[in-house]
């Protein structure tokens, strides 16, 4: 596990190595799975966050945490790295779990479940709570699974894209996409800014300082960036496409380019 977690290998200055994800993503798809005591998991889908001074990834969801932790949030349960944002240099992320493959003790596979929300209510829907065995905690142990193919695409971002007409002038157009993005970016900072108030007022002051000078142009190559992985020819829930995004998904897809 510490070729997929020990971002020395991964990190460079506090720089994100995007070129080695592919290879961590195949790692963790294909050498590793989540086991339950009934049940093992295959990850098939996850998306990569983090946050530096030098990689001002503001979706990522702030956090204070040791490597190798299940962190939850309100978009689901992410692998982290270790993660602190004391003074003036944050440094944070992790690895969102999207999909993953359900099989047995037998090893008949038996389901795909779709979505970070489902892989939580799958892989936690029961611990312990009076005993601290942790039997029942799912655990990331090495398994091989062999080697698997994987692709990238953009992070699901959730935008309200709906309600953006695309009839109408196209300059009236763009404006209301840029003012649609800059109310996502606003929104984040100030959830995350409640965040950092909270896990510790008296160190408060990193996000703000550091999110000032943060162009809006920066925030949108984090949209456009390929941090999602997928493994190829998985049978997905039905409805549900990694490879090839939705209609909501598309409208997402023409906003991040007319940006």
């Amino acid at each position: 596990m510490e070729e997929i977690l020990n971002y020395h290998e991964y990190l460079k200055g506090k720089y994100l190595d995007e070129s080695k994800l592919e290879e961590c993503a195949k790692k963790l798809m294909g050498k590793y799975c989540i086991k339950k005591p009934d049940f093992f998991y295959q990850i098939a889908e996850i998306e990569f966050y983090f946050y530096s001074p030098n990689h001002r990834d503001i979706i990522t969801y702030p956090r204070r945490c040791f490597e190798k932790l299940w962190f939850f949030h309100q978009s689901g349960v992410d692998l982290t790295i270790e993660s602190s944002y004391e003074g003036m240099d944050p440094c944070f992320g992790g690895i969102l779990i999207r999909s993953v493959i359900k099989y047995n003790k037998a090893g008949e596979k038996l389901e795909t479940i779709c979505g970070p929300q489902k892989c939580v209510n799958e892989l936690f829907d029961v611990l312990n709570a009076v005993d601290n065995s942790n039997e029942l905690t799912p655990l990331l142990v090495k398994h091989d699974f062999g080697d698997v193919e994987v692709a990238k695409t953009q992070r699901y971002i959730s935008f309200n894209v709906p309600t953006i007409k695309e009839s109408r002038d196209e300059k009236e157009f763009q404006h209301e996409i840029r003012e649609l993005a800059k109310r996502k970016r606003d929104y984040i900072l100030s959830e995350n800014q409640k965040r950092e108030s909270n896990a510790d007022s008296a160190n408060g002051g990193w996000l703000i300082a550091s999110e000032e000078q943060n162009s809006f142009d920066s925030f949108c190559d984090y949209l456009q960036a390929k941090y999602r992985y997928y493994m190829k020819d998985v049978q997905w829930e039905k409805g549900y496409k990694a490879a090839n995004m939705d209609k909501r998904e598309n409208n997402y897809k023409y906003l991040l380019v007319t940006l």
